[in-house]
């Protein structure tokens, strides 16, 4: 942003050279990447990561991988990052009716699959949907978004955005305001805005 705003190409460099560096080191095959840079500087194979940094991250790969492509700097391997990890998701949202809330790195297993933090990956489902236009992603999104809402949200409980305890959390309830506008403007359905107020 700062080369964009003010032309600064040093922060385009470094913005650059830290994305390459996570995209190469952090990815795992099954999708999955490291939340916490310093599991890798540690060597530390055995990481739990959670499903809001991972949610996060897969929807700034594919916005950072838009963003150079606006400045004619082709990464796909950001954007790559991004659908994969969202690929995943799928995967686990069909088996489990969830997104879950911790992973075992490694092995893409889930450890805890309770609180809403797993709403995390509503939005980068909308941007993969956006993207690519494959309309498993918006399927997943919609289907998601339905039972988070209904588990979670309707019962006034959206909780376990803080890993250590299962409390009322505000954080959490953002990923669900922002993928219901986000499916209202896909879709234009008046059900998504329903739920967003």
């Amino acid at each position: 942003q700062d080369h964009i705003t003010n032309g600064n190409r040093k922060s385009l460099d470094d913005a650059i050279r830290i994305l390459d560096l996570w995209e190469q080191n952090a990815r795992v095959p099954n999708g999955l990447f490291y939340v916490i840079y310093d599991c890798i500087l540690e060597g530390r194979h055995d990481a739990v990561v959670d499903t809001c940094n991972l949610g996060w991250g897969a929807l700034q790969a594919m916005t950072a991988w838009e963003t150079a492509q606006s400045l004619g700097i082709d990464k796909p391997a950001w954007r790559d990052m991004g659908l994969k990890c969202c690929d995943f998701f799928v995967d686990a949202f069909e088996r489990m009716g969830t997104f879950g809330k911790t992973w075992r790195l490694r092995e893409g297993t889930c450890i805890d699959d309770s609180g809403t933090v797993g709403a995390f990956m509503l939005m980068p489902m909308t941007k993969a949907y956006r993207l690519t236009g494959d309309p498993k992603y918006l399927r997943v999104a919609t289907d998601a978004l339905a039972m988070y809402v209904r588990r979670d949200l309707d019962n006034m409980a959206c909780n376990a955005g803080a890993l250590d305890t299962n409390c009322v959390d505000c954080e959490t309830s953002y990923a669900l305001l922002e993928a219901a506008n986000r499916l209202y403007e896909i879709t234009g359905e008046r059900r998504f805005l329903d739920i967003a107020v």
